[in-house]
């Protein structure tokens, strides 16, 4: 028998071959990055197009350990700790991803994936404070970054700041509100930093304001799930800051006839948790 044939044949060197194989199609070469990396067109001795659905679909995910494998075997490389990070917060094993993550960014600092899954980190820990320096931290970056992730980051930055507004640090309402403004002006046709906008307004009482910003949402938002997020709003701050209980279910009524399949309520404004996520949409 060869020595080529029996080189495959050892189950583990092979595997270790198809995994690389597998990453580097993903783009773990190199660090030389600019949009999110999917995998090429296959090639001689590439992935399989059905390998690579798979891989899109992390139904082909490489194991905690085989990631850790591929950063000993390429500790230069940011896209690799990025994967290695992602994968041990997904396991729960949030602050080991924190320095690997971290790790990342120091290997390539425009790398934004890194810095949202970190962010995503100090979410899991609700640790805001440093979930909104992280944010902050890419937007230094500056254009470096593409137009659409920077104004991703200032409405996240500003959905953050928007929680401890509520929390009453009304300074950080007026920079969530910078925030939002900016995102807004990156991409002008997003609704999401005006709906967050309108909820900063209301962490600072500002009620007449927040529902002008809401009303301008459901005027020229192009799709239901926008419209009754407005209208959700309108109904919070009719009832928190005019006390008018029925205007305020008028309005839900509004919001559960565009999306009826949604539950449309007034929110617990003291304790409201889902400002702070980061997946609040554009």
């Amino acid at each position: 028998m060869s020595a080529k044939c029996t080189f495959f044949r050892n189950p583990t060197v092979f595997a270790v071959v198809v995994l690389i194989g597998v990453l580097f199609a993903c783009g773990v070469k190199s660090t030389e990055r600019g949009e999110p990396r999917k995998p090429q067109a296959a090639t001689q001795g590439g992935v399989r197009d059905a390998d690579r659905d798979a891989l899109e679909t992390e139904t082909m995910a490489p194991t905690t350990e085989e990631l850790q494998r591929l950063v000993e075997m390429y500790p230069e490389s940011a896209h690799s700790h990025y994967l290695l990070g992602r994968r041990l917060r997904s396991d729960g094993q949030v602050e080991q991803a924190i320095g690997v993550l971290q790790r990342a960014i120091q290997l390539d600092p425009v790398y934004f994936e890194a810095y949202f899954e970190l962010a995503w980190c100090y979410y899991d820990l609700r640790m805001r404070a440093q979930q909104l320096h992280v944010y902050e931290q890419l937007l230094k970056q500056g254009s470096g970054l593409p137009r659409d992730v920077r104004a991703m980051a200032h409405m996240y930055a500003g959905n953050v700041l928007t929680v401890l507004a509520i929390n009453g640090d009304g300074a950080a309402g007026n920079t969530a509100i910078m925030h939002f403004e900016q995102s807004r002006l990156l991409n002008p046709s997003a609704t999401g930093p005006l709906l967050g906008k309108g909820r900063a307004l209301m962490a600072l009482g500002r009620w007449d304001e927040a529902i002008r910003v809401f009303r301008s949402v459901v005027e020229e938002a192009d799709g239901p799930i926008a419209r009754a997020s407005a209208l959700e709003g309108i109904a919070n701050a009719y009832w928190y800051g005019k006390n008018d209980k029925d205007t305020a279910e008028r309005y839900l009524e509004a919001a559960r006839s565009e999306v009826p399949q949604r539950e449309w309520r007034i929110q617990p404004f003291l304790a409201p948790s889902e400002l702070g996520r980061q997946d609040s949409g554009q």
